[in-house]
């Protein structure tokens, strides 16, 4: 088990450093959730064929007692990073709902669980809204890439095609 972990984490170093300054490739395994979420911690979310492109999204529905705020990831991701360098991340994301004051958030953690840097984005509804995030990686090396709501209303959250790339 061990042995196998590294060497993905090699393989990833190895992306990282293969990456372009400038954006190139994307550090996220399956952004646009096509090969089952295999590389995604979904929790409670499920796919869905509601995509903003290709053919599945990630969906999470959030039932909570009217005006008690509840916080739910609806999807998060390890990811390999370059100490010192800048990185973007972005993805697209729309709600069941009609516009609210309801968003998404999406962000990086460290490896101790706290918040690197996130990012709130309202709604507006059923149309889907770009999402981009710009963050440092300071010393860190891990990282966890995440998506997530604070919520008071029952509703459905649709995220996709998620993509982290280094921008310097």
């Amino acid at each position: 088990m061990v042995g196998s972990s590294t060497s993905m984490m090699a393989s990833r170093a190895d992306r990282i450093g293969a990456c372009s300054p400038h954006g190139g490739e994307n550090l996220l395994a399956d952004g646009g959730f096509e090969e089952s979420a295999k590389t995604w911690d979904i929790g409670k979310s499920e796919l869905t064929s509601e995509a903003h492109a290709g053919e599945f999204a990630c969906a999470l529905y959030v039932e909570t007692p009217r005006y008690i705020p509840v916080w739910s990831d609806i999807c998060i991701q390890k990811i390999i990073v370059m100490p010192g360098k800048e990185y973007r991340l972005s993805a697209f994301a729309r709600m069941s709902l009609p516009p609210l004051t309801n968003g998404v958030y999406i962000g990086v953690r460290r490896p101790d669980g706290s918040v690197l840097k996130d990012r709130l984005f309202l709604l507006s509804g059923r149309d889907w809204t770009r999402m981009a995030l710009d963050f440092d990686s300071g010393k860190e090396q891990e990282l966890t890439v995440f998506c997530g709501v604070w919520t008071d209303r029952n509703s459905t959250y649709f995220v996709d095609d998620f993509s982290l790339n280094m921008i310097k």
